[in-house]
């Protein structure tokens, strides 16, 4: 036995109560579903543009039971139109159509709508005849008409083409002249129609009159946001509960996805995650000295994942953890880092990132932060003891009597239970670590009340 094990200068001190300020669903185990809008089944609408944004909704309609609505809205430092689209556009262009075959000269149906001075609305038809893009036809409205009324808008300039597939827009400003989009904007459209004067009876589009819609929903864990809401509308999600879980029921994995020619990060964030980044946070006043997590990780090709912890106060950053995994793990792992924090914090953000390749996943469960004053109620009095760190042989615990401590589990760095046993009524414990590999490793602490801890130790 090495002498080590009777040095106190290699004591570790654990706060009486270790609980502190615990991060919200840190174990991932609470998840919420939430309706986020309502979509006019086969159209794209511009509710998908970005998480909060409902400025395209079913309206009382002209024709049936609905029609649909679309407002300029302000949303942040952004204007934005609603629109409703059948097909694809990119870049205001027609990339894509939906199936349709009979001659076409006109679009037909009912609108009303209230444009702002200078702002127009717009109805834009695309048509690809034998392959090529063949039609854009553009048409703007103005002005105000509160009643529902009937349009008959020519198509080809009234020349009808055979079409193989079409594309269809309304938006209640114009795209094509963004110095006069203006908030307020709106326009309604019900029962649409292409037509012929040389077709009896033309192919019929999609939902043409708005009667069928669908909820767009998203789940997150509790207490943490992602790009879920963004990417509903695709059926697609960057982060899921999982059952591979390190403790309790589940897990959350965090993947990065690759959509066409872009790459969605996977991002899992306790703060505002939107387009234009991560920001904001929860109230936090806790001086922490090390940031736990379990992670496993799969990623796809040399990538790294990242998570971090940053404390701000009024705003500003006052200190930090970090931790990162490159390559696979091999099960669970604890992620463990020292939390530098320089002053007393009012906001903890916590940010999760899977990598920045395509089909890396990072599953994480039990995010925690320990030591420093966490959980001391500003008490500087302490309950127990761990020595020698590093030990050798055997590790050594020491309690006071009130600690309220009832067993302890040895665990390695992938959790794996080495050892166990409990407090006597002496509230000492020793402990043969000599089966524990060189390097970190765990003591999981359980206290009378059932609450348990978790505090990283070192093996010689």
């Amino acid at each position: 036995m090495s002498l080590r094990i009777l040095v106190p200068a290699f004591v570790l001190l654990i706060p009486r109560i270790a609980v502190g300020q615990a991060i919200t669903n840190g174990g991932f185990e609470t998840w919420s579903t939430t309706v986020l809008y309502e979509q006019a089944s086969d159209w794209r609408t511009s509710n998908s543009e970005a998480p909060g944004l409902n400025n395209t909704s079913r309206v009382a309609g002209a024709s049936g039971t609905y029609g649909v609505r679309m407002e300029t809205v302000v949303q942040g430092p952004d204007t934005v139109f609603g629109f409703a689209l059948l097909g694809n556009i990119d870049n205001d262009l027609p990339v894509a159509g939906v199936p349709f075959t009979t001659a076409i000269d006109a679009i037909e149906g009912y609108y009303r709508y209230d444009l702002q001075p200078g702002d127009s609305a717009v109805v834009l038809v695309g048509i690809w005849s034998f392959g090529v893009l063949a039609v854009l036809d553009v048409h703007t409205i103005g002005g105000s008409q509160s009643t529902w009324t009937t349009f008959d808008l020519p198509v080809n300039q009234g020349v009808p083409i055979a079409p193989d597939s079409v594309v269809v827009a309304f938006a209640s400003s114009n795209p094509f002249a963004p110095s006069g989009i203006a908030e307020g904007s709106w326009i309604e459209v019900d029962a649409v129609r292409l037509t012929s004067f040389i077709t009896p009876t033309p192919d019929v589009l999609p939902n043409h009159e708005f009667e069928l819609w669908d909820e767009v929903t998203s789940e997150d864990p509790d207490g943490w946001s992602s790009f879920n809401p963004l990417l509903a509308p695709f059926q697609l999600s960057s982060v899921t509960p999982s059952t591979q879980a390190h403790s309790g029921a589940l897990s959350a994995r965090v993947t990065t996805l690759g959509v066409g020619n872009d790459t969605i990060p996977g991002i899992l964030t306790n703060g505002a995650l939107t387009p234009f980044g991560v920001n904001g946070g929860v109230p936090y006043s806790d001086m922490p000295g090390t940031m736990n997590a379990w992670v496993q990780y799969q990623p796809a090709g040399p990538d790294t994942a990242r998570i971090g912890a940053y404390f701000l106060s009024g705003g500003a950053p006052v200190g930090s953890a970090f931790v990162e995994v490159a390559g696979p793990t091999s099960g669970w792992t604890l992620l463990s880092a020292p939390a530098t924090v320089l002053t007393m914090p009012d906001t903890l953000l916590l940010i999760v990132f899977s990598g920045t390749l395509p089909g890396s996943a990072l599953w994480v469960d039990d995010v925690e932060l320990s030591g420093g004053n966490v959980g001391l109620a500003r008490v500087e009095e302490r309950a127990v003891r761990l020595y020698p760190v590093p030990a050798d042989e055997v590790l050594f615990i020491e309690a006071l009597p009130d600690a309220g401590l009832k067993a302890w589990v040895l665990r390695d760095a992938q959790g794996r239970a080495i050892a166990q046993g409990a407090f006597t009524a002496s509230t000492r414990a020793a402990i043969d670590v000599r089966a524990l590999a060189p390097g970190p490793g765990l003591l999981e602490l359980e206290r009378l009340d059932g609450t348990r801890s978790t505090e990283r130790i070192v093996k010689h």
